[in-house]
């Protein structure tokens, strides 16, 4: 709230929360696009990460984090409902839990789902949207479940506590737990003094998180991850053998990456038309996590690019002969070429033919000491290897590392990575590198046609387009994914940036003195007359302040006005 203040060039430190937002003037839409990136840089708090270990039926939420849905991507699908007209396939599924932004999020694409910009948007919003989606709460919960309110401070929230004790008035005694922690404070609303004096309140002096962190400590939180299908925790092989993943072993290795098993390539149920439409939409309009990425490929949601088939080719190689390559495949590409809808193809085709075990992460290269124990237990089931794919574009010597890790402990396993595209496309040791081009073939592109065809209801002809590369061709013709495209970009912008910083610590050029006492300390021999190209103030770093920042945002406003500018130029 701070930071967002200074951004609007406001008084305040956000002590009243949200509301400080709201001054004379509507905020701009952009303001939320900056917000979204300041909520995707943050380093979630540990109090935060550990909620992401329960199964939760359904989440109810106010924030405008858009970041909260990873949170709950390691043992779940989580479907988000940012709008009263939306409903979610379940309105209870501790597989596909549905989370409820009643304000909407911060990097929502859709101007409906986006949240207010003044209050009497603000006003409208809670109406229209925000206390229908809070009034499902008891309809999710039945008389079985209980309510957990964990963070809610109703002074410093757009969520007031009449919200809150309208949509619970219903509930059972001790039905509703409120965990305060220590330091916050409760409501001093008289309605709800009267919940807690009839025990349909129960007042928990601890977090939420402390709560879960006990119940990790004396083991109990694997009696609450019940599979609610008969694949989940199997994986079958080519000759009919099974390997079988105890809640224990899930519990561990998800918290790092997806374990593929069966149940991700079981049949999928048959969708309406209106429902495959609205999930082609999620499909492209939003983030979603590693199994609703392998099923809307599977649904035919996108198309499948050519360098797909050696890509394939080369991991299915690697798997019967995984001694062979004592390397790691990778995929290498710009942003929106398709390469994590490439490795979830891969993932989904290797299990559909059970060649071997798999697992996903789509976050940060697993340590090798996070996932030996499975790759143990799935050649003691008669895997031939174990497929690890790592769609995350990090550095190429942490898939090296991944792969060594695991063969020098006698594993079995094929590492496959992502990584943005090589300069000189090749990698000193690496003899498996595949990229994926921004350049679209007459097949790709009519192949892009007739899928917008299916889903939009008009024909378009690929050769309208004078521009093959398939950024320029999405962002035009699928207006849906052009968050996405943002996204991925800004992904890439920060990549690039952080090479660009570490790069030019290693490079020095002419410190000019400012005053006469610096030039006769320079030519006395004092200092040697030279200063980092780059300087590396943190804070600044952070914000992307400092000139490595601010190259890279002058090449974006180059490459946005579609103009050519030398990136020496840019330098001086």
């Amino acid at each position: 709230m701070a930071q967002a203040l200074a951004y609007l060039q406001r008084e305040g430190n956000g002590q009243r929360g949200w509301l400080d937002l709201f001054g004379a003037a509507p905020l701009e839409p952009s303001f939320y696009e900056w917000l979204s990136e300041r909520f995707i840089r943050r380093v979630p708090p540990e109090w935060l990460t550990v909620l992401g270990e329960i199964p939760w039926s359904a989440i109810f939420t106010s924030t405008l984090d858009p970041s909260v849905k990873d949170l709950f991507t390691r043992h779940q699908r989580p479907e988000l409902v940012l709008t009263n007209a939306e409903m979610p396939p379940a309105i209870r599924s501790r597989i596909r839990p549905p989370i409820y932004h009643l304000f909407g999020h911060a990097d929502s694409p859709d101007p409906r789902a986006c949240p207010p910009l003044d209050r009497n948007q603000l006003n409208t919003r809670r109406v229209t949207d925000a206390l229908p989606l809070f009034n499902r709460i008891l309809d999710t919960t039945t008389k079985l479940g209980l309510v957990l309110i964990d963070g809610l401070v109703t002074e410093r929230d757009w969520l007031q506590i009449e919200d809150v004790l309208g949509a619970i008035g219903n509930a059972s005694a001790h039905q509703v737990l409120w965990f305060k922690g220590h330091s916050a404070s409760l409501p001093a609303n008289e309605g709800f003094n009267e919940a807690v004096s009839a025990s349909r309140i129960i007042i928990v002096n601890e977090r939420l998180s402390t709560a879960i962190a006990e119940l990790r400590a004396v083991k109990r939180i694997a009696d609450l991850m019940a599979p609610e299908s008969e694949d989940i925790g199997k994986i079958t092989f080519e000759d009919g053998k099974i390997q079988d993943v105890s809640p224990e072993e899930r519990l561990h290795v998800e918290a790092v990456a997806s374990i593929v098993d069966d149940a991700w390539t079981a049949p999928l149920p048959a969708l309406g038309p209106r429902a495959e439409y609205a999930a082609f939409r999620k499909f492209h309009g939003e983030s979603g996590n590693a199994r609703a990425l392998v099923e809307g490929i599977r649904r035919g949601f996108s198309i499948e690019r050519d360098y797909e088939k050696s890509l394939l080719d080369t991991v299915c190689s690697a798997i019967r002969d995984h001694a062979r390559f004592d390397t790691p495949i990778i995929l290498h590409g710009q942003s929106a070429t398709g390469k994590s809808i490439a490795l979830a193809r891969v993932a989904a085709r290797v299990r559909e033919g059970k060649l071997a075990s798999v697992l996903y992460s789509n976050n940060r290269t697993p340590q090798p000491s996070e996932i030996a124990q499975f790759c143990h237990s799935a050649e003691g089931a008669g895997a031939k290897a174990t497929l690890i794919v790592c769609d995350t574009n990090q550095d190429v010597r942490q898939h090296f590392d991944l792969l060594s890790g695991l063969r020098s402990r006698g594993h079995r396993v094929v590492v496959l990575g992502s990584r943005y595209r090589f300069i000189d496309n090749k990698v000193d040791g690496l003899h498996a590198a595949i990229e994926a081009p921004v350049e679209l073939t007459d097949r790709e592109r009519n192949a892009l046609s007739t899928l917008l065809e299916r889903f939009a209801g008009e024909k378009l002809d690929p050769k309208d387009l004078i521009n093959s590369n398939i950024l320029a061709f999405l962002y035009r013709a699928l207006p849906l994914v052009r968050y996405r495209i943002g996204t991925s970009l800004s992904a890439e912008a920060t990549h690039t940036e952080r090479m660009v910083r570490q790069q030019g610590q290693h490079y020095k050029v002419n410190r000019q003195p400012t005053t006469l006492m610096a030039q006769r300390l320079i030519e006395a021999g004092i200092d040697d007359s030279y200063e980092n190209l780059f300087s590396s103030d943190q804070v600044k770093a952070i914000e992307s302040d400092d000139n490595a920042g601010r190259a890279i945002d002058l090449v974006m406003v180059a490459g946005s006005l579609n103009c050519s500018v030398p990136f020496n130029l840019l330098l001086r």
